[in-house]
């Protein structure tokens, strides 16, 4: 069953939550995890904008982002495994979205591995489309995919591909 999203701490990542986030990501990313250096440049970086999900004070997600000017990229986000498969990833990435608007961000862009079907379908789902690939871009060799959501009515009329 999905806990609800009253039950849901959606806060900004500190830099005391670091090493728990840095756990919880060689958890979700064995193969390519960031490192904590990663993520502490990512703390710092202007226009950082990075969430923690948590459940009765345990983390159970995490997201890094960044804004600049009226665009927002989704660099990381993870829900741990044991708690996949329950509509949390939606809700978190939902809820990043929600976010991103209140900051007048216009369009926001990720990369995800190509092989990462399910993940694909959730950022489809919420009207992401491919837009192109980035050769070799994880660690590993593996391409990434890039994906791009225009959001509310911020879509420009004069897109090559229209």
């Amino acid at each position: 069953m999905s806990p609800e999203v009253s039950d849901w701490q959606y806060e900004s990542m500190t830099t005391a939550e670091l090493e728990t986030v840095v756990e919880a990501e060689l958890r979700c990313f064995p193969e390519d995890a960031w490192t904590f250096g990663m993520f502490a440049d990512m703390m710092t970086m202007h226009g950082a904008m990075n969430r923690v999900l948590k459940r009765h004070g345990d983390l159970i997600g995490y997201l890094v982002s960044f804004i600049v000017l009226d665009e927002a990229h989704l660099a990381n986000i993870a829900v741990l495994p044991e708690h996949r498969r329950r509509g949390i990833g939606r809700k978190f990435l939902a809820q990043w979205l929600d976010e991103i608007k209140q900051h007048g961000v216009q369009v926001a862009y990720l990369e995800v591995r190509q092989n990462n079907v399910p993940a694909i379908a959730l950022y489809e789902a919420f009207g992401f489309e491919q837009v192109g690939i980035r050769p070799r871009y994880y660690s590993n060799g593996e391409d990434a995919v890039l994906m791009t959501l225009w959001l509310e009515d911020t879509q420009p009329t004069d897109r090559m591909d229209r």
